[in-house]
């Protein structure tokens, strides 16, 4: 039977494991599915893999530091600090999705920097952040995916990727509770209302 997920903790402490190549029928990991595998240092992902948990490959040799974010294989799974930057936050060409909880900052408020993907990228995993609490376009237009108001949309505007409550409030800074989906749009993402604060109707 072909393996398509790969649960939370699964692996986690395994630390004999040296190099992993996961299955191409594999399209999820989940959280610290890996984690603590401290001689783990060499990981391919599968083409097919469209959600990455948090702390998945935490505490192995595999991560990889950039210029601006750490990766695994081509996930993004962690955009450093943003206290310093003056400029755009550039993630690297070729980065195909970014994991859950990537994109978290204890103090998000303060980014003022577009946070920039490259065209290469084809997954944003439910919970790599939280764009309603920065102050810039946090998910820039990439060719791929693209914020409309409160719904992040694929490029074609066809398939909602996720909606964001906060982003579609009242004068009082609260959740409204009629959501109206954009024209155009014929499929909605597994998970796109998950944690709709407020939500009644659609």
């Amino acid at each position: 039977v072909p393996v398509e997920r790969i649960p939370s903790q699964a692996f986690i402490n395994c630390t004999e494991l040296t190099s992993l190549t996961i299955p191409e029928t594999v399209t999820y990991i989940g959280d610290s599915a890996f984690e603590g595998c401290k001689k783990l240092t060499t990981v391919t992902l599968p083409d097919n893999l469209s959600q990455l948990g948090r702390r998945a490959f935490s505490g192995t040799g595999c991560i990889r530091r950039g210029e601006n974010a750490y990766y695994v294989d081509h996930w993004l799974v962690q955009v450093l600090e943003p206290k310093a930057w003056t400029a755009p936050i550039c993630i690297e060409e070729g980065t195909v999705g970014v994991a859950d909880h990537a994109l978290h900052f204890p103090d998000l408020r303060e980014l003022h920097q577009d946070i920039r993907f490259p065209s290469t990228l084809r997954y944003l995993s439910i919970d790599a952040g939280d764009p309603s609490r920065c102050r810039k376009n946090f998910f820039a237009e990439n060719g791929k995916l693209r914020l409309d108001g409160s719904f992040l949309l694929t490029a074609d505007g066809k398939t909602l990727v996720r909606y964001y409550s906060l982003l579609n409030v009242d004068k009082e800074g609260k959740p409204l509770p009629v959501c109206i989906i954009p024209d155009g749009v014929e499929h909605i993402g597994a998970g796109a209302f998950r944690g709709a604060e407020g939500v009644k109707y659609i």
